[in-house]
């Protein structure tokens, strides 16, 4: 099949998008490999598929037309600024605050501070629940080689400064980035929606929202808000200030930039600002380990953004033997709940000694019983690999596949070199304040109940507690079956609020993996998202908005691999 591209301006560039575009779709599809070749006859850039394409000619057609044009600045709003008045919260003025062209964004001093509020000069109490969100984006000096941006900056949320409608934001002089000219890009995504920047939109002390329905029932708009006088900000260093081999240390609260599908950590100084950049570690096997009779155990426990995680790890590393437990249907869960995974020395002469395992088990707080959900979770971390086989029902698999036992059993009383929980994104109906009453299960104990993760079994099970991933809420399906009415639920600022609950613990200091720094303002961009087809009815492929690009994994895996390597294991 050939398919031409009429677009001379823009020819390798066009490829390079469709590229990607074709790739991703098969990726969700039953094609395993992809065959592509270039042609440039005259007429058009031309793209080769040697395989057939998953739903056929219709169905690449409009993976073509999901491939977006550059953005360009918009044009302003057709009303002037005016003095700020008071005004009194109706309806109208609330319909009127979930219209982007409502809002105006402005710089108010020369040191890259800027505000956000209402162009019509309205001032209410009720103006100061909006949500925004912003990033800096950078584009090729090229302007038709790409239509994504070459570098990503997420910029804190913009965070009301009075109680009538005004918003700040900062952009910081020491920012680590590329020298170039930036387009700042102001989303807003709620027009009202109290409570969602401290995590409680239910009221401030409820810990749970369940069978709720929100005031108006609002939903996501992601509307770009104009930015006044500014098409462009010219930022970054000279110089990339680089940290030479110094390795990332620090992994509670990430900081850095998205570069070419790449991410680029920061250094942040005692007093704040940014001392350079350091490097991440590449995986590879085997790690140099301090004690090389004992095996490394990678535990993962969480949602299906941890499955996808170890799924790559593994999938990179190769020369291994894996095993996975039966799949099940529920409610909030779909396929296998338990996975395995073994890597032996392709040198090694006993293929019964592996030397690096995997494990994976899904589990996610729903906020019904803390109790018995802080029980599932103890046994699941404080076990032993022959212990986790046995509890995640894996015994009858290895039989089945006729594998060795002593493949396994050797090592049955191992314990984990680090222990990964993610609380997950399946945990949207509790609050702020119900995530911290879970944490005091499991780490304090409560009504004359033991913890069920004392300090004895975190430091034993070597736990680092994951935040949960940022998601593109306007993705967020309406008739998925667990995602109804979800979107002011899984909008980033309140998943943000609740794992700031989880930094603010001391169980967990020193033990956090920055998964939400990692994907931070990503979410926007549909190439850093995985693509699906029919998972929710739909009849074409359309972004998945919860699960990454396998780029985003691949700089997750080397996350994990630095703070292995930094932070050892004994």
């Amino acid at each position: 099949m050939w398919v031409v591209l009429q677009d001379q301006s823009a020819t390798a560039g066009r490829v390079e998008a469709v590229r990607g575009r074709v790739q991703e779709v098969w990726d969700a599809g039953a094609a395993r490999w992809r065959d592509f070749g270039s042609q440039n006859d005259g007429t058009g850039d031309k793209i080769k598929i040697n395989r057939p394409f998953p739903g056929g000619k219709e169905e690449l057609k409009h993976v073509l037309s999901l491939t977006p044009p550059r953005p360009r600045p918009e044009s302003p709003p057709g009303t002037t600024l005016k003095k700020p008045v008071k005004v009194r919260c109706t309806s109208e003025l609330l319909k009127e605050a979930h219209d982007p062209s409502f809002w105006i964004v402005e710089e108010k001093m020369p040191n890259m501070k800027f505000q956000i509020s209402p162009r019509s000069g309205a001032r209410a109490p009720c103006l100061s629940d909006a949500v925004f969100s912003a990033r800096l984006v950078k584009f090729s000096s090229t302007p038709n080689l790409s239509p994504n941006p070459e570098v990503i900056y997420p910029l804190p949320s913009p965070t009301p400064i009075t109680k009538g409608g005004k918003y700040e934001l900062y952009i910081g002089s020491d920012l680590m980035l590329p020298l170039g000219q930036y387009q700042l890009e102001v989303i807003l995504e709620f027009g009202s929606l109290p409570g969602a920047r401290i995590g409680q939109l239910c009221g401030a002390r409820k810990p749970k929202c369940v069978g709720e329905t929100l005031p108006g029932d609002p939903k996501y708009l992601g509307k770009r808000v104009w930015v006044k006088d500014i098409e462009t900000l010219t930022l970054g260093q000279t110089t990339q200030v680089s940290g030479g081999e110094r390795s990332c240390a620090s992994f509670s609260t990430l900081h850095g930039h998205w570069e070419e599908a790449k991410f680029r950590p920061w250094i942040p100084s005692v007093s704040g600002e940014y001392e350079g950049t350091c490097s991440l570690h590449n995986p590879s096997l085997p790690l140099p380990e301090s004690n090389s009779n004992l095996p490394v155990w990678l535990h993962f426990i969480g949602d299906s953004n941890t499955r996808y995680l170890h799924w790559y790890i593994w999938s990179i590393l190769g020369n291994g033997r894996n095993v996975s437990s039966e799949a099940v249907e529920s409610p909030i869960r779909n396929g296998t709940v338990a996975t395995l995974w073994a890597w032996t020395p392709a040198t090694s002469l006993s293929p019964q000694q592996p030397k690096f395992f995997i494990t994976w088990h899904w589990w996610a707080p729903l906020g019904k019983d803390f109790d018995d959900e802080g029980d599932s979770l103890a046994n699941l971390t404080n076990a032993t690999l022959g212990e986790f086989i046995s509890r995640a029902n894996l015994s009858h698999v290895v039989e089945e596949e006729d594998i060795d036992p002593n493949f396994w059993s050797t090592w049955e009383d191992l314990r984990p070199t680090r222990t990964y929980i993610s609380f997950g994104s399946h945990s949207e109906r509790l609050t702020a304040s119900g995530n911290d009453q879970f944490f005091d299960t499991l780490f304090v104990g409560s009504a004359g109940q033991r913890p069920y993760l004392p300090d004895s079994v975190i430091r034993d099970a070597n736990v680092r507690f994951v935040t949960t991933t940022e998601v593109a809420t306007g993705r967020i399906p309406i008739q998925m079956r667990h995602s109804r009415g979800q979107q002011p639920f899984r909008t980033n600022v309140v998943i943000e609020a609740k794992n700031d609950v989880l930094r603010r613990r001391p169980e967990a200091k020193g033990r956090i993996i920055d998964a939400e720094g990692l994907t931070r303002g990503i979410t926007q961009s549909d190439y850093m998202m995985v693509f699906t087809k029919g998972k929710w009815g739909q009849k074409h492929a359309v972004k998945d908005f919860v699960h990454f690009h396998k780029s985003v994994y691949a700089e997750w895996t080397r996350i994990l691999w630095t703070e292995l390597i930094v932070g050892g294991w004994d």
